[in-house]
């Protein structure tokens, strides 16, 4: 996907380590989900779960979505420049994505009120379906 090769997390990134969208971490030790902004303001990532996420009948735990679910908001929020904290994500998954399935990810803001930030996340299936939503809000350290 044309987005993820505009990820701010390449040039520079706070948790370099960070299991989701970490640049740091190989295929396998990770998910790998690199958000790059759109022209729309929103971010996007391709993301292929990797078996090591089944929950043990075919499908990504549901505990991997709520983490597919978390940094595109942050990057969707803050673009990658500025460092935040996740405060709180409210999260539902609809329907749980099989191992190996191409998806997408997405990230768009919300709202913002001074250091506070709200971001809303989808996880879509290789057919554009709704899998996962959430709502989160970031924020900003001094």
């Amino acid at each position: 996907m044309w987005a993820s090769q505009h990820y701010a997390g390449f040039r520079e990134h706070a948790f370099p380590e960070c299991f989701v969208c970490g640049p740091h971490r190989r295929r396998g030790d990770g998910m790998r989900i690199f958000p790059g902004m759109l022209e729309n303001g929103m971010v996007a990532a391709p993301w292929l779960p990797a078996d090591s996420l089944d929950g043990g009948d075919g499908k990504v735990a549901a505990e991997f979505h709520w983490a597919a679910l978390d940094c595109p908001g942050y990057f969707a929020v803050s673009g990658g420049r500025r460092v935040m904290l996740l405060g709180e994500m409210q999260a539902h998954v609809d329907r749980r994505v099989h191992v190996g399935e191409s998806c997408t990810v997405v990230g768009w803001r919300i709202a913002a009120e001074g250091r506070k930030h709200v971001a809303g996340t989808a996880i879509f299936d290789e057919d554009g379906e709704l899998c996962a939503r959430a709502r989160s809000t970031w924020i900003e350290l001094r």
